[in-house]
């Protein structure tokens, strides 16, 4: 049953593909399950989608859109230019959560690329979602399915309380496997700066290098300056980088402030808290950090990468649903790519 008033939760099978492939092109908005995090779906095509988008999202009308593609074929679409670069990388990470920046045609819309001369794409690794993409015959914009600069949802549940009041097909798959959101790799200036990688993810700026130079590509690959790996180079941000998804400086934020602990500090702290002015607080920390006076609810936080990077979302938004006063998070350690994805996170998140 379609509700005129709020979302509408649908099982994301097979048999419900052509009936939300339908709804998508007839200009409605859908939330569909991507592996990293639901997005709220139009057709990248239809403009008063694409501003639909933007209008139940609160997001600024310059903020550039990624639109999901059903192969790589589909890109030329939507690029001007394909470079030898692009192919290279998506055959070796689509379906997957790595966007490409490419120059792009003419006749994408202004709304999609923000008014910039780039059009950010990618293939997402979830069965159903590509289907109903293939079944449209063109891309689909799918930012989080939030309001914007909020925690991202990474289930179902999380987008009907998002838009508790918004006629909305929310396709169901359960929660999503990798938890933060793509890579972002912006190939539109290889000539002057090489490839630059705009948005840490589960694609590391060093696989993005190895992957270029195996296929005998020798293009530089400028990472976050927090990313310290090689073969590719830490750079800081360029004033022409272009805009792109979940890059400004305050972003994926819990309403309540969040506090951010390495060990070292936190172990400090207990040595010289005495509680006398503890503050309400809600952590997601490891097993083994000890317990202050004002902590009211404690979430494990895992030891696998994979795991800490699935639940990330979800421990944002039980930890701010407690009524805590303050969020205390541990800034889990470690070099690989989805950790460095979860501190960018992270700090975005802290810094509202």
């Amino acid at each position: 049953m379609v509700h005129p008033d709020r979302p509408t939760l649908i099982p994301a099978t097979a048999d419900r593909v052509d009936a939300v492939a339908s709804r998508l092109a007839s200009g409605a908005l859908v939330a569909l399950p991507t592996e990293t995090v639901y997005g709220l779906a139009a057709d990248a095509e239809h403009r008063a989608a694409v501003r639909a988008v933007f209008a139940a999202k609160g997001r600024p009308a310059d903020h550039p859109l990624i639109v999901h593609l059903a192969s790589a074929a589909m890109a030329a679409r939507y690029a001007a230019v394909w470079p030898r670069a692009a192919a290279v990388l998506a055959e070796r990470f689509w379906p997957g959560p790595l966007t490409l920046v490419v120059p792009a045609q003419s006749t994408v819309l202004r709304e999609v690329t923000g008014g910039q001369p780039t059009v950010a794409l990618r293939v997402p690794q979830q069965p159903f979602t590509l289907a109903v993409i293939e079944k449209l015959g063109r891309g689909v914009v799918a930012p989080s399915a939030n309001r914007f600069g909020r925690v991202s949802p990474t289930a179902a549940q999380h987008v009907v309380e998002e838009f508790p009041t918004l006629e909305l097909w929310v396709a169901d798959a359960g929660p999503t496997p990798v938890g933060v959101e793509s890579t972002i790799v912006d190939l539109s200036r290889l000539a002057s700066v090489g490839a630059v990688v705009l948005r840490p993810g589960a694609a590391s700026a060093d696989e993005i290098a190895q992957t270029l130079q195996a296929a005998g590509l020798s293009i530089t690959v400028r990472a976050p300056v927090h990313e310290s790996v090689k073969p590719a180079v830490v750079g800081s941000e360029r004033a022409d980088d272009p805009r792109v998804p979940g890059a400004l400086p305050s972003h994926y934020a819990p309403t309540t402030p969040l506090r951010l602990w390495c060990r070292e500090a936190y172990r400090r702290f207990v040595e010289t808290a005495t509680g006398a002015e503890a503050v309400a607080h809600a952590v997601w920390f490891p097993p083994d950090w000890p317990q202050t006076p004002g902590e009211t609810l404690r979430l494990p936080q895992p030891e696998a990468d994979a795991a800490i990077a699935q639940q990330l979302y979800q421990a944002l938004r039980t930890l701010d649903a407690s009524g805590a006063q303050e969020l205390w998070v541990a800034l889990p350690e470690g070099d690989s790519p989805l950790l460095t994805a979860v501190r960018d996170r992270l700090r975005r998140a802290a810094s509202r």
